[in-house]
């Protein structure tokens, strides 16, 4: 019965393991869902959390060993589960509340940590806009709209936002943000009003502005990210005798229009994220100057996708490995400024083109990455995983011709056939040993020899290699009186 008992006790990691947890995001809504992916080592180091699996050294455990999980926010699924080559992958779920949830996988004495953002602690960026954004001359109702983002710019939903004016109202005061991540209020004003949308310490802002006595408006585009060409509309009055209109777009950047009647199309491209005040400033016939401005929030440029290979996904050490990046389709006027390369056993380099050699010294799975990074500030990641062995032995075959001799007469031509040497290894020279007390080194693998012993004469070739390690092989010669 004892017995029994013993073979339903659960797998456990051994003692010297490494977990490491890796999530597919980071960030998440109050509701949302990532995968979660444990990695377990023997004898292996920690090699950090995050989005970036890069396994530490080692050998992977035991199929089936048992990994348990634990959250302080949200729910994992299932909560248990059980490894394949050393890798096992549940499911994180919010359950609606916002802060920073703290996942645990352990097995045996061993744990990993990973932590995640959630809700209104996963917002990077809000984005206000406001419909229309310039009134009447006596002003009116503009409809405000909160886009609520993380750092990746995913929409973040099911957090509260709110909403401030420096003029007039907003109704309501807080709302709640949708699967897309949008939020909605109205302000009614009969002044120019500068509108805060506000979620934690994260905020957007937005100008509402009058209509002035030239007409002068600006209008950004519905959407513009870093990196590409964006179409703001500056218009005035027909009826106005406007002389020249400039645009200051807020990154140190202004272009003059000269004289313009009712609107223009000008383009604009910003080369990083964030948010800028742009002003357009009409001056009359008179000398008279008015200005209108707006906020226009540039988005991140999105990630590049990027497709890494390696030249073997079995090396053994001390073979070169090459590991090739390629790119899909780069944004307008974007090009690659550099790769970011690291090869999964704590070595890392920069280079400019989309190849890199390594040579590894260790055994074990190797989670390799790439970041491309490009002149628009976007970048892309590219993994790819191998797995390191150590060469074969190198094998000798020792032959003897005759092997049958007369003492102190027959010469016996000794020959060392030596197997495929790994790559980059070469022979330094041949050590003999004859078995009658006489031994020889040289660099030919052939060598002659008179016996001066009887008897069986088990003669030894000791081949040393260049990377430091020795192949023996020996051949037996009966030598008669």
């Amino acid at each position: 019965m004892a017995l029994a008992g013993c073979q339903h006790l659960a797998l456990l990691a051994p003692s010297g393991s490494v977990i490491n947890l890796f999530a597919t995001t980071n960030t998440l809504s109050a509701n949302g869902t990532t995968d979660i992916t444990a990695t377990v080592i023997e004898n292996g180091a920690a090699a950090g959390t995050g989005t970036t699996p890069t396994a530490g050294q080692g050998t992977p455990v035991n199929n089936g060993t048992l990994v348990s999980f634990t959250t302080t926010l949200g729910t994992i699924d299932p909560s248990e589960a059980r490894t394949h080559n050393g890798k096992v992958t549940v499911k994180f779920t919010g359950d609606g509340r916002s802060g920073t949830a703290t996942i645990t996988a352990f097995s045996g004495g061993t744990s990993g940590k990973l932590t995640l953002t959630i809700g209104t602690a996963a917002v990077k960026t809000v984005v206000l806009s406001a419909s229309p954004q310039n009134l009447g001359p006596s002003g009116g109702v503009s409809q405000l709209s909160a886009l609520v983002l993380d750092e990746s710019g995913n929409a973040v939903g099911a957090v509260p936002v709110t909403f401030t004016t420096s003029a007039g109202t907003v109704q309501p005061a807080v709302a709640t943000s949708n699967d897309q991540g949008i939020a909605a209020s109205t302000l009614t004003t009969a002044v120019a009003a500068d509108v805060t949308a506000t979620v934690g310490a994260i905020t957007g802002t937005a100008k509402v502005t009058l209509a002035a006595r030239t007409g002068i408006t600006i209008t950004p585009p519905s959407s513009l990210q870093a990196g590409q060409p964006g179409s703001f509309t500056v218009g005035v009055s027909s009826s106005a005798n406007v002389v020249n209109v400039s645009v200051d777009w807020g990154d140190g950047g202004s272009i003059s229009l000269g004289a313009i009647s009712g609107s223009t199309t000008v383009s604009h491209t910003y080369n990083t994220d964030g948010a800028y005040t742009v002003t357009a400033t009409a001056t009359d016939s008179a000398g008279n100057h008015e200005s209108v401005s707006t906020v226009t929030t540039v988005l991140a440029a999105p990630p590049v996708q990027v497709t890494l290979q390696a030249s073997s996904t079995q090396p053994v050490t001390g073979q070169t490995v090459t590991f090739t990046a390629t790119t899909g389709t780069l944004p307008a006027g974007a090009v690659i400024q550099r790769y970011d390369w690291n090869f999964g056993d704590g070595a890392t380099t920069s280079t400019t083109s989309g190849a890199a050699t390594h040579i590894y010294s260790s055994t074990g799975p190797k989670d390799i990455s790439v970041t491309v990074v490009l002149s628009n500030g976007a970048t892309g990641q590219g993994l790819v995983s191998i797995i390191v062995s150590n060469p074969p032995p190198v094998t000798v075959q020792l032959s003897a011709t005759p092997n049958t001799a007369t003492v102190n007469s027959t010469i016996v031509t000794l020959t060392a056939t030596v197997g495929s040497l790994p790559i980059g290894v070469t022979i330094v020279r041949f050590d003999w040993n004859f078995g009658d007390g006489q031994t020889a080194s040289g660099s030919n693998p052939t060598i002659d020899h008179v016996y001066v012993l009887t008897g069986l004469r088990t003669t030894t070739v000791t081949v040393v290699l260049s990377n430091g390690t020795n192949a023996v092989g020996q051949a037996i010669v009966n030598v008669n009186p």
